[in-house]
Protein backbone atom coordinates (compact mmCIF):
# COMPACT_ATOMS: atom_id res chain seq x y z
CA UNK A 1 0.00 0.00 0.00
CA UNK A 2 1.23 3.20 -0.95
CA UNK A 3 1.65 6.01 1.52
CA UNK A 4 -0.48 9.29 1.71
CA UNK A 5 2.68 11.44 -0.41
CA UNK A 6 2.55 9.36 -3.49
CA UNK A 7 -1.42 8.56 -3.75
CA UNK A 8 -2.87 9.70 -7.10
CA UNK A 9 -4.41 12.51 -5.07
CA UNK A 10 -1.63 14.00 -3.71
CA UNK A 11 0.27 13.66 -6.99
CA UNK A 12 -2.45 15.63 -8.48
CA UNK A 13 -2.57 18.48 -5.39
CA UNK A 14 1.20 18.80 -5.89
CA UNK A 15 1.37 18.98 -9.22
CA UNK A 16 -1.69 21.67 -8.97
CA UNK A 17 0.37 23.69 -6.26
CA UNK A 18 3.50 23.60 -8.28
CA UNK A 19 1.28 25.10 -11.10
CA UNK A 20 0.07 27.65 -8.79
CA UNK A 21 3.97 28.77 -7.62
CA UNK A 22 4.99 28.60 -10.87
CA UNK A 23 2.20 31.13 -12.05
CA UNK A 24 2.88 33.16 -9.15
CA UNK A 25 6.63 33.31 -10.16
CA UNK A 26 5.54 34.87 -13.71
CA UNK A 27 3.98 37.68 -11.96
CA UNK A 28 0.43 36.52 -11.64
CA UNK A 29 -1.94 37.69 -8.52
CA UNK A 30 -3.46 34.75 -7.06
CA UNK A 31 -6.69 35.58 -7.79
CA UNK A 32 -5.68 34.63 -11.10
CA UNK A 33 -3.51 31.51 -10.41
CA UNK A 34 -7.00 30.49 -8.95
CA UNK A 35 -8.64 30.69 -12.17
CA UNK A 36 -6.09 28.86 -13.88
CA UNK A 37 -5.54 25.96 -11.35
CA UNK A 38 -8.94 25.52 -10.70
CA UNK A 39 -9.19 26.94 -7.14
CA UNK A 40 -11.99 28.24 -6.00
CA UNK A 41 -10.85 30.82 -4.16
CA UNK A 42 -8.01 33.78 -4.11
CA UNK A 43 -7.22 32.00 -0.57
CA UNK A 44 -7.20 28.38 -1.94
CA UNK A 45 -4.53 29.60 -4.40
CA UNK A 46 -2.50 31.33 -1.47
CA UNK A 47 -2.83 28.54 0.85
CA UNK A 48 -1.70 25.67 -1.92
CA UNK A 49 1.57 27.70 -2.46
CA UNK A 50 2.07 28.08 1.29
CA UNK A 51 1.65 24.47 2.07
CA UNK A 52 4.09 23.84 -0.88
CA UNK A 53 6.69 26.28 0.35
CA UNK A 54 6.64 24.86 3.61
CA UNK A 55 6.40 20.72 2.97
CA UNK A 56 8.59 20.43 -0.37
CA UNK A 57 12.07 21.34 -2.05
CA UNK A 58 13.97 23.89 -0.40
CA UNK A 59 15.56 24.87 -3.33
CA UNK A 60 12.16 25.91 -4.61
CA UNK A 61 11.46 28.57 -2.00
CA UNK A 62 14.98 29.70 -1.56
CA UNK A 63 13.90 30.22 -5.38
CA UNK A 64 10.71 32.16 -5.02
CA UNK A 65 12.24 34.29 -1.73
CA UNK A 66 15.27 35.64 -4.55
CA UNK A 67 12.56 36.28 -6.77
CA UNK A 68 10.47 37.95 -4.40
CA UNK A 69 13.18 39.94 -3.29
CA UNK A 70 14.11 41.17 -6.70
CA UNK A 71 10.69 42.18 -7.59
CA UNK A 72 10.97 44.34 -3.87
CA UNK A 73 14.35 45.69 -5.14
CA UNK A 74 13.09 46.64 -8.72
CA UNK A 75 10.09 48.43 -6.82
CA UNK A 76 13.01 50.20 -4.64
CA UNK A 77 14.39 51.96 -6.98
CA UNK A 78 11.11 52.90 -9.27
CA UNK A 79 10.51 54.62 -5.85
CA UNK A 80 14.25 55.85 -4.99
CA UNK A 81 13.94 59.57 -7.44
CA UNK A 82 10.63 60.20 -5.80
CA UNK A 83 12.16 59.94 -2.28
CA UNK A 84 15.29 61.05 -2.85
CA UNK A 85 15.34 63.66 -5.91
CA UNK A 86 18.46 65.15 -7.00
CA UNK A 87 19.32 68.40 -7.00
CA UNK A 88 18.03 71.15 -9.65
CA UNK A 89 21.18 72.39 -11.35
CA UNK A 90 20.05 75.67 -12.04
CA UNK A 91 19.35 76.73 -8.43
CA UNK A 92 21.00 74.39 -6.36
CA UNK A 93 18.07 73.16 -4.33
CA UNK A 94 16.60 69.79 -4.16
CA UNK A 95 12.64 69.36 -4.57
CA UNK A 96 10.56 68.25 -1.56
CA UNK A 97 10.72 64.31 -1.48
CA UNK A 98 7.22 62.62 -2.09
CA UNK A 99 5.60 61.52 1.01
CA UNK A 100 3.35 59.35 -0.06
CA UNK A 101 6.60 57.45 -1.71
CA UNK A 102 8.48 56.91 0.87
CA UNK A 103 5.73 55.19 3.32
CA UNK A 104 5.34 52.97 0.32
CA UNK A 105 9.01 52.75 -0.07
CA UNK A 106 9.20 52.10 3.93
CA UNK A 107 6.46 49.42 3.48
CA UNK A 108 8.53 47.41 1.02
CA UNK A 109 11.66 47.71 3.23
CA UNK A 110 9.78 45.78 6.01
CA UNK A 111 8.86 43.38 3.68
CA UNK A 112 12.19 42.78 2.65
CA UNK A 113 13.61 42.75 6.20
CA UNK A 114 10.46 39.89 6.98
CA UNK A 115 11.71 38.03 3.58
CA UNK A 116 15.47 38.08 4.75
CA UNK A 117 14.55 37.68 8.52
CA UNK A 118 16.61 40.83 9.60
CA UNK A 119 14.08 41.03 12.37
CA UNK A 120 15.01 39.89 16.09
CA UNK A 121 12.36 37.97 18.14
CA UNK A 122 10.59 39.12 20.05
CA UNK A 123 11.83 38.03 23.75
CA UNK A 124 9.15 38.52 26.59
CA UNK A 125 10.06 37.75 30.22
CA UNK A 126 8.28 37.58 33.28
CA UNK A 127 9.11 39.48 36.24
CA UNK A 128 8.73 39.45 39.62
CA UNK A 129 8.67 42.20 42.63
CA UNK A 130 11.33 45.29 41.64
CA UNK A 131 12.06 43.55 38.38
CA UNK A 132 13.07 40.77 40.14
CA UNK A 133 12.14 36.93 39.20
CA UNK A 134 9.17 35.27 39.48
CA UNK A 135 8.73 33.37 42.61
CA UNK A 136 6.63 31.11 41.88
CA UNK A 137 6.14 29.21 45.35
CA UNK A 138 5.34 32.41 46.37
CA UNK A 139 2.52 32.61 44.33
CA UNK A 140 1.57 29.26 45.07
CA UNK A 141 1.31 30.25 48.52
CA UNK A 142 -0.49 32.86 48.00
CA UNK A 143 -2.80 31.00 45.69
CA UNK A 144 -3.66 28.35 48.11
CA UNK A 145 -4.44 30.90 50.95
CA UNK A 146 -6.77 32.42 48.59
CA UNK A 147 -8.76 29.45 48.28
CA UNK A 148 -8.42 28.65 52.02
CA UNK A 149 -9.93 32.72 52.72
CA UNK A 150 -12.80 31.73 50.12
CA UNK A 151 -13.58 28.42 51.51
CA UNK A 152 -13.69 29.34 55.13
CA UNK A 153 -15.90 32.41 53.61
CA UNK A 154 -17.77 29.35 52.51
CA UNK A 155 -18.41 27.61 55.91
CA UNK A 156 -21.43 28.84 57.22
CA UNK A 157 -22.71 27.93 61.16
CA UNK A 158 -26.03 25.94 60.98
CA UNK A 159 -28.27 26.39 63.17
CA UNK A 160 -29.88 23.24 63.51
CA UNK A 161 -32.96 22.67 64.87
CA UNK A 162 -33.68 19.93 67.43
CA UNK A 163 -31.21 18.94 70.20
CA UNK A 164 -28.78 15.81 70.32
CA UNK A 165 -27.51 17.26 66.92
CA UNK A 166 -23.99 18.85 68.77
CA UNK A 167 -24.21 16.14 71.52
CA UNK A 168 -23.90 19.24 74.09
CA UNK A 169 -27.69 19.91 73.73
CA UNK A 170 -27.14 23.47 72.70
CA UNK A 171 -29.18 23.01 69.02
CA UNK A 172 -25.49 23.44 66.74
CA UNK A 173 -23.74 21.12 64.85
CA UNK A 174 -20.25 20.80 66.48
CA UNK A 175 -19.44 18.63 63.45
CA UNK A 176 -19.20 20.48 59.61
CA UNK A 177 -22.53 20.46 58.03
CA UNK A 178 -23.11 19.87 54.08
CA UNK A 179 -25.44 22.04 52.46
CA UNK A 180 -26.18 20.06 49.81
CA UNK A 181 -29.47 20.16 48.05
CA UNK A 182 -30.58 22.75 50.51
CA UNK A 183 -31.38 20.60 53.43
CA UNK A 184 -28.60 21.09 56.56
CA UNK A 185 -27.05 17.40 57.41
CA UNK A 186 -24.65 16.86 60.02
CA UNK A 187 -21.37 14.99 58.11
CA UNK A 188 -20.12 11.77 59.73
CA UNK A 189 -17.80 12.92 62.51
CA UNK A 190 -14.01 12.47 61.63
CA UNK A 191 -12.17 9.24 62.73
CA UNK A 192 -10.80 9.11 66.49
CA UNK A 193 -13.02 11.91 67.62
Amino acid sequence: MSGPATTPTALLSRERALKALSLRKMGLTYDQVAAQCGYKTRHGAIQAVRRYLAKYEAADVEEYRKLELERLEALESILAPRVFPKKDDTTGLAPKPDLQAIDRLLGIKHMKFKLLGLYAPTKTELTGPDGGPVQFDDARGRFLGRIEAILERQRVAVRVVGSGTGGDGDGVADRPVSLAGGVGEVLPAPAGG
